[in-house]
């Protein structure tokens, strides 16, 4: 049971988190524990996901339970073979991940939407995002959770090292 991390996570005062932990070691699995404590479209369910569990016993939640917006990334398959590759398939993931953020919560007009989504471009899409939901009246702050941030560059590290220099 790993719930009772959550305690100590919110009691730091890093504005980052980052936890680096060999591979098969419950780094994704932890995102998303924290995907289904923090994030609002699962207040409905907080007690069947945590009853059972540390978290979940009377006293030991904690006031930010199910009150983020959750915007999810996973860049483990980003493909790698050139330089092309990596910035068209990071930039998919991004605008995939805004996509599905923006309609889970509903926060943006369709015509907002479709100014964010029409970009290709992982920056701009980014740049587009919060400039729309700086402008609207949000009622719960966004946690960000990226998963596998470094796959990519290990990928290219580890099999072709003048692609990573570049």
């Amino acid at each position: 049971d790993k719930t009772r991390f959550i305690e100590i996570l919110e009691r730091m005062s890093d504005k980052y988190v980052f936890f680096l932990r060999p591979r098969r070691f419950g780094k994704s699995l932890f995102l998303s524990l924290l995907e289904h404590y923090y994030g609002v479209q699962h207040s409905d369910k907080f007690d069947k996901l945590f009853g059972n569990y540390y978290i979940g016993n009377n006293g030991n939640t904690t006031p930010l339970k199910n009150s983020y917006y959750i915007l999810n990334f996973n860049f483990s398959g980003i493909k790698t073979e050139n330089n092309t590759d990596i910035f068209v398939h990071f930039s998919i993931e991004v605008k995939g991940a805004v996509e599905s953020f923006l309609r889970r919560y509903d926060l943006l007009k369709d015509k907002d939407i479709q100014e964010v989504l029409e970009l290709n471009d992982a920056v701009a899409i980014i740049r587009k995002l919060f400039y729309k939901l700086s402008s609207a009246a949000l009622n719960h702050k966004i946690y960000l959770l990226i998963d596998e941030y470094d796959h990519f560059t290990n990928e290219l590290f580890s099999f072709n090292h003048e692609h990573f220099q570049e």
